[in-house]
Formats: structure tokens, sequence, C-alpha cells
């Protein structure tokens, strides 16, 4: 079974009825205006990891002309909801906890790399530029510090050799320094990566759970309750940062 078709699967059975469908035409029309963009988040995160996770959000970061994008995708009728960061609820979903809100998030920022680099990946049938494993880490050590998903997706990208070290400590050497990228890495190698630290995609779940003082089941519940139609995805990276190439 391919990536595409077990990420469909799993997500249907969260129900995601309607979710390839939109996703399709989203890219249908970003496709046919040459739009220079990319998928990250929790659907680019699935498309390397090792253990596919649940998702309730579509992101996407986009770095050609704002004004061009939002106008071709009025159909749509996405809100702003911060600086260059767009959303929409495209459709709802139902699991044993109740209805939920399925949702489209767009993030601009010009100056991201990530999109020049990013690779095709065939996705529900559709060919989707997707942020490579390195954008995709240094994203997530952005926002490591206030968001446990963040680090824990970080830690399984290390952990499972799918980010070049050496790469990334040089990206994280000439980013800009007001990030605290150098020691927000260095409390993550320390506590998770460091030898005799290595942890299982589970074990590093639930350490963080148990950091935010919650059990598993209220931890989930909390999350369900932070994904409604006002805020941004907690896997989009921040606006405006910039990372120098070496």
């Amino acid at each position: 079974m391919s990536r595409s078709a077990e990420l469909l699967k799993a997500y249907e059975a969260l129900g995601y009825k309607d979710f390839k469908s939109q996703f399709k035409r989203l890219i249908k029309v970003l496709n046919e205006h040459d739009f220079k963009y990319c998928l990250i988040g929790g659907l680019a995160y699935n498309e390397y990891a090792p253990q596919p996770r649940a998702t309730q959000d579509l992101d996407l970061l986009i770095i050609s002309d704002e004004s061009e994008v939002m106008e071709a995708l009025e159909e749509f009728d996405f809100r702003e909801i911060g600086a260059g960061q767009y959303q929409v609820r495209a459709a709802k979903g139902s699991g044993k906890n109740g209805p939920y809100d399925l949702l489209f998030n767009i993030c601009f920022d010009p100056n991201s790399s990530a999109v020049n680099r990013a690779k095709p990946r065939n996705m529900f049938g559709v060919k989707v530029p997707v942020a490579q494993p390195l954008d995709l880490a240094l994203m997530w050590l952005v926002a490591a510090p206030d968001k446990a998903q963040s680090q824990a997706d970080f830690i399984t990208y290390m952990q499972a050799g799918l980010v070049d070290k050496d790469k990334l400590l040089r990206e994280i050497k000439v980013s800009d320094p007001a990030l605290g990228l150098s020691q927000t890495y260095a409390d993550i190698h320390a506590g998770y990566l460091a030898e005799g630290k290595s942890r299982t995609w589970s074990q590093v779940q639930e350490d963080l759970q148990a950091k935010l003082g919650i059990n598993k089941a209220d931890f989930k519940r909390d999350q369900k309750g932070k994904h409604n139609y006002k805020k941004p995805s907690s896997d989009k990276p921040v606006t405006g940062r910039k990372y120098k190439r070496s």
C-alpha cells in the first residue's frame, strides 16, 4: 500500500470523508496559477515519518505574491488570522469525542528557502511539493520551545535518521541568533538524542505529555479542543523568519 493510501485510510477512520476532494481542489487551483508553495505541518511529517500520525490540518507555505494567491483562492473563503496567515474550515470531521473542524492553513513567507528545496510527492493521486525533512526539522526547532508536538516531531525525525545532522547544524549556525536554535537543539539533544537517551516515538510522546502535567487521555482531549476555526496550525512556521543557506 502506498504512503498516500495509508494516509487516506488513517484519515477516513477519523472522519475525513471530504478531505481528499477538498485537498485535490485546492492543489489544482494553486498549480493552475503556477504559485510557488510547499506542504508543511502534519501531512508533510507523514510523508517521511516511520509512523504516520493523525492531523486535522492541511498546512501550506507559500512564497508567491500574497494578494494574487488569495484572489485566486477566493472561492475557498479563507479568513485572515494573522500577518500573512489564513485559515478556512474545509469540512467537518467526526470521531469518538464528537465533531471537529478540518482546517486548511496558509502561511506566506517570501524569504523561505523551504519552497525552492521542496520535492514533489504523490499524495491522494496528485503531485504536491513537500518540504524536505531538513526544512521541516528547522521549522519544528523554531516552534519546539512552545509546542510539545513540534518537539516530538523533531525528535522522531532525528531518531529515524531522516535529517542529516551535519547539515542541520550548519543551518542552525547561520540562522538568526534571535531564534535561539543553538540552545534549543542543545537542550533537545541532551534530553532525548544523546547516547543512552534514545527513546521510541511513544515514549517521547508520553514523556512530553507528562511534562505538561496531564495524562494521555486529557492530553488528547486538550489537543482536539485546540483545533478551532480561529487558531492557526500548531505546526505553522513563524512568518518572516529566514534561514540562510551555508
